[in-house]
């Protein structure tokens, strides 16, 4: 067996290293979060949601999705958040951390309104899609009534909250 002298060592472990398959470390970002009072500050679409048209910020990733409206302490009137998640399933909604009443709107695949309730702020209660679900949309309080919308519309998707280009 032949030895190997220390330089000789160190260039053959360098050798190894190099043609060892990367692992990539990913560094914990910070939480980020709205200034309190403020939404947060991403990509929004406008929406006809029964006979009123809605300004909708986009929360198509899991950060984007957990934050939602926390912190928020007014919207415009017109205003809201629509939740994009990459495949249907069974969903559940509480309001803890979030300040102001809404109106939350389950959406399936075909675009169908499933299910429209009222949310209590700070709340704990979950509120459950009662089915599969694609989107949910969340509104001022009573904004769903006024526009006039009902379990069994089917929405027209904008193309920047389907699915496929969300995550």
């Amino acid at each position: 067996m032949k030895w190997l002298t220390i330089p000789a060592l160190l260039l053959a472990l360098s050798v190894a290293c190099d043609q060892a398959p990367a692992v990539e470390t990913v560094a914990a970002e910070p939480e980020t979060r709205a200034p309190a009072g403020e939404p947060q500050d991403l990509p929004t679409t406008q929406m006809r949601l029964g006979n009123l048209r809605f300004n909708l910020q986009i929360a198509n990733d899991p950060t984007e999705r957990e934050i939602g409206l926390m912190h928020v302490t007014e919207m415009g009137k017109k205003d809201g958040m629509i939740f994009v998640f990459p495949k249907p399933g069974q969903l559940s909604f509480w309001m803890e951390d979030t300040l102001i009443p809404l109106d939350i709107i389950f959406v399936d695949a075909t675009g169908t309104v499933t299910k429209i309730a009222q949310m209590t702020p700070l709340s704990r209660d979950l509120t459950d899609s009662d089915g599969r679900c694609q989107w949910v949309i969340e509104l001022n309080a009573g904004m769903a009534g006024e526009a006039g919308i009902k379990v069994g519309d089917v929405l027209l998707m904008p193309a920047e909250v389907r699915p496929d280009t969300a995550e």
